[in-house]
């Protein structure tokens, strides 16, 4: 049987043996998310879309902020996905054109607004409420620091993911060599 202290100083991988060690996340810019929803605004309807900048905001805090700033309630808010807290993260949110009193509000309104980890920076007219899972997917970029490791290694499993995920990886060797990309390589058939 094995321990509980050999699994948490030596825990099992997915992928043997390890591409190396890094530090990340050690600021929020380090790790940055950007969600495509894969379509454009519809141009007219009784919504806004807007597209937001989050830095060590989550989901859950900017939809109450913008409820408030709309005049409306949380449910009426709605966004395709939940991002990470600690990263920056650009997403997009919908709210309703007019508040609980009648009063609309402009694209214009919304460019802009700005709240405690959050900025609004573009604002569309829109005709449906965005619903969980709406979106096309995700842009990853990771900053791997003081990277010790095989570069090589690396590079072939971002290449792996090539297809399933969009992957940037900006890689910074502990050695004091500067950043340089690791990302999924291109392929002729790659669109």
């Amino acid at each position: 049987m094995i321990s509980v202290e050999h699994l948490a100083l030596s825990p099992p991988r997915a992928v043997e043996p390890a591409a190396g060690r890094a530090r990340i996340r050690l600021e929020p810019e380090d790790f940055e998310v950007i969600e495509d929803i894969g379509f454009e605004a519809a141009g007219q309807g009784p919504h806004l879309l807007l597209r937001v900048r989050k830095r060590n905001a989550n989901t859950r805090w900017v939809t109450h902020e913008l409820a408030r700033s709309a005049g409306v309630r949380d449910f009426d808010v709605g966004y395709a996905g939940l991002k990470d807290r600690c990263a920056v993260a650009t997403q997009w949110f919908t709210v309703p054109a007019r508040d609980r009193v009648g009063r609309t509000r402009l694209p214009a309104d919304w460019v802009g607004v700005q709240g405690e980890g959050y900025e609004v920076i573009e604002a569309y007219v829109h005709n449906r409420k965005l619903s969980r899972g709406t979106l096309s997917g995700n842009t990853f970029k990771i900053l791997l620091c003081d990277f010790d490791g095989d570069a090589a290694i690396l590079q072939r499993r971002v290449n792996k993911l090539h297809g399933r995920a969009s992957l940037i990886i900006l890689v910074h060797s502990a050695s004091g060599a500067s950043c340089r990309t690791c990302s999924p390589a291109r392929t002729a058939d790659a669109k």
